[in-house]
């Protein structure tokens, strides 16, 4: 795709993510979560895994994002969580434990990219990494790779 086709979809999810209906907000986190690597929806994806009107938002931007696998995934969900209130932790929590707590090859994965967030020079980012990555590792998951 090329990049004036991204920056458009971009763009039209951005709009989305600014709708009254929490179903368009929850469709705009999964859309950006795959464009999060453009700088202008970063912002937009920590804003709607904090979003003030429904959890839901919350729940599944947040799951989009670490099904990413990815540090970018990882570091906005860590910079949404650095200052989450209780609810909201509630249901970012709720999704670490149904993307990471099903095999451990995927949740000391996880361990390995978030760990090196932890020592961020952000010291939002730093917070949320450290938290993030005590609720990684609170994780026992239901499958056991098994190393030979």
């Amino acid at each position: 795709m090329d990049t004036g086709t991204r920056h458009a979809c971009v763009t039209s999810l951005l709009a989305l993510a600014s709708s009254p209906a929490y179903q368009d907000r929850i469709d705009a986190g999964w859309g950006l979560a795959r464009f999060a690597e453009v700088a202008e929806a970063q912002p937009v994806l920590v804003r709607l895994v904090l979003d003030n009107k429904d959890t839901g938002v919350t729940y599944e931007t947040t799951e989009a994002l670490l099904r990413r696998f990815d540090a970018l995934g990882l570091s906005l969900v860590a910079t949404a969580f650095a200052t989450a209130d209780e609810n909201h932790a509630d249901w970012i929590y709720s999704a670490i434990s149904k993307v990471l707590g099903i095999s451990t090859g995927e949740r000391d994965a996880a361990v390995g990219i978030c760990e090196p967030l932890t020592h961020s020079a952000n010291e939002e980012l730093r917070r949320g990494a450290t938290r993030l990555l005590k609720e990684i590792k609170s994780l026992t998951p239901i499958l056991t790779t098994i190393r030979r």
